[in-house]
């Protein structure tokens, strides 16, 4: 009898633990922006939109990524119009609307410091976070989250993070592990 009761509190101490585990878990979704244009001699580049051949793979992508994954909590965009304009076909895969988009100057000319404020400066409670920013620093995010080499991600790369956390302010370098890493080019 003792046995048994031991053996009921280890499968309901395993299935607590099982449970705390996946509630603690942060998935973190990097996104490069989608390709942009060169032919607007007169815009900043901060300005500058998307080519056609971006605007082919933000929606691509994008769906994609919503046919595999349960929609972000959040969206997190820089303010450059190219990132503006992916982070909105990624919004709308996943049927939410450009309010659901929070726009953050600080991705656009960000170094590591200003990504990593970005992202502990996320509640709690959002479990999903996406992304959206600018080379080179959107690929050293992903190298310094999961302690790998250097990489480059190319245009309209989506890097899926798994972080084994409980609050994005405990977000640091090496606690990451990378789940995939796809591109317009590699997709599945």
């Amino acid at each position: 009898m003792v046995e048994l009761h031991l053996a009921k509190v280890a499968v309901v101490s395993s299935n607590l633990i099982a449970r705390s585990i996946f509630l603690t878990m942060k998935h973190l979704y990097l996104i490069r922006h989608a390709k942009s244009s060169w032919n607007h001699p007169g815009l900043t580049d901060h300005q500058r939109p998307l080519n056609e051949r971006g605007q082919t793979d933000a929606p691509q992508m994008a769906q994609w990524l919503a046919d595999r994954t349960p929609a972000p909590n959040r969206l997190i965009s820089s303010t450059a119009t190219r990132a503006r304009q992916t982070a909105l076909a990624f919004a709308q895969a996943f049927q939410l609307t450009e309010s659901a988009i929070q726009y953050e100057a600080r991705i656009y000319e960000a170094d590591l410091a200003d990504l990593l404020e970005v992202t502990a400066g996320c509640p709690d409670e959002i479990n999903r976070l996406l992304l959206v920013g600018h080379n080179p620093v959107i690929s050293a995010y992903m190298s310094y989250l999961t302690d790998g080499g250097a990489c480059s991600m190319p245009t309209c790369a989506i890097a899926s993070l798994d972080l084994d956390i409980s609050s994005w302010a405990e977000t640091t370098r090496g606690l990451a592990r990378l789940t995939f890493l796809v591109s317009p080019k590699h997709h599945p």
